[in-house]
């Protein structure tokens, strides 16, 4: 609780006229005095009793389905006093550092009555992905007479997911859906396959580009070098590693960490195979390997994999204090997939989910 600036004049001038009818002997400028400590008195004792009365809710919304980085979103804020007094101040939004405020106020002055509604809304955009935490709201409260201050934190988080860039989503799944032509020749490391593309771009002749490289049919019309730019590709073999061990395997609801493992595996080896990337699969517990498939490209590579999946061991699910764990048999996996997280689905992929369902 403190006192604002106009308080403080207030209290500067009550100071003057008491002073003055100490000098003076004057009744009137004593009166003077005394009504306005009781008016500084009375605003404030007013709003200790609010404070203590305050009964606030607060709902927040983002109005968007999905928040992508460096894109914008709207977030609304409604406030709910509940209590009998009616609530005056400034009302500010805990944002962290990360979330740039880009349009709209999340700082504004606001006077709440008893039962009453208030909202308001504002657009923040964030650089890079991640979760985002919303921690509260600060009131900053003022009494009738505006002669004192007070401010109060309500801790209300809200979590904002963001996800990566809109335009590497789409890269990526141009990728996971592109044709590939493979040149294998002759190399000292067999566990890389080289993947090159003719022609990427253009760019200013340097001394040293070879002759081949050199784009002879721009220089009669533009009367300087130019060297075309070809773009190679060097990919790993890829395998998945799914850990099937107990704490995996454990699950107080439905779903366990271990049938999430297996959605995940097949969506990564489904777009790894699409852009014909080596990948493989193996399947460990605590003390020994349950199976693997070795990196491949072929034909059946992906129905080895699910195949593999199959025997991965089933989930234990916990009532209260006891463990009851179901009969050995394939995992179920519970495959919750949209067009969003992968960018397509194609025929093959949909009977996979089939078969482990």
């Amino acid at each position: 609780m403190r006192a604002s600036p106009l308080g403080k004049l207030l209290l500067s001038f009550s100071a003057c006229f008491a002073l003055a009818a100490i000098l003076f002997n004057s009744v009137s400028w004593m009166f003077v005095t005394i009504v306005l400590v009781s008016l500084f008195v009375y605003g404030r004792l007013r709003l200790v009793a609010e404070t203590e009365e305050l009964d606030i809710e607060v709902r927040r919304e983002v109005l968007e389905d999905m928040i992508y980085a460096k894109e914008k979103a709207t977030i609304k804020v409604e406030i709910l006093n509940k209590g009998f007094n009616r609530v005056k101040g400034e009302i500010e939004e805990l944002l962290p550092e990360e979330l740039v405020l880009v349009g709209g106020m999340s700082r504004l002055e606001a006077e709440i009555a008893r039962r009453g509604i208030f909202s308001f809304s504002y657009s923040v955009l964030a650089d890079k992905r991640g979760e985002y935490v919303i921690k509260g709201i600060r009131l900053h409260l003022s009494d009738l007479f505006g002669l004192n201050q007070d401010t109060i934190a309500i801790d209300f988080e809200s979590t904002v997911v963001v996800h990566t860039e809109r335009d590497i989503l789409e890269t990526a799944r141009r990728l996971s859906q592109r044709e590939h032509l493979r040149f294998v020749g002759p190399a000292r490391n067999p566990a890389i396959a080289l993947k090159e593309f003719e022609f990427d771009s253009i760019r200013e002749y340097i001394p040293g580009d070879k002759a081949r490289d050199i784009l002879w049919k721009a220089l009669p019309k533009l009367d300087e070098l130019l060297t075309k730019i070809y773009r190679k590709e060097s990919v790993l073999r890829t395998i998945i590693l799914l850990d099937c061990s107990r704490s995996m395997r454990l699950s107080a609801d439905e779903t366990s960490m271990l049938d999430h493992g297996i959605d995940l595996t097949l969506q990564i080896a489904r777009v790894l195979l699409s852009g014909l990337q080596p990948t493989g699969v193996v399947l460990f517990d605590e003390v020994s390997i349950i199976g693997e498939v070795m990196p491949g490209t072929g034909k059946h590579q992906f129905d080895g994999i699910v195949s593999l999946l199959k025997q991965a061991p089933a989930s234990i699910r916990i009532s209260g204090s006891t463990e009851a764990e179901k009969q050995p048999g394939p995992a179920v996996a519970r495959a919750v997939v949209t067009g969003t997280e992968t960018g397509y689905h194609d025929k093959e992929f949909i009977r996979a989910l089939g078969h482990l369902a």
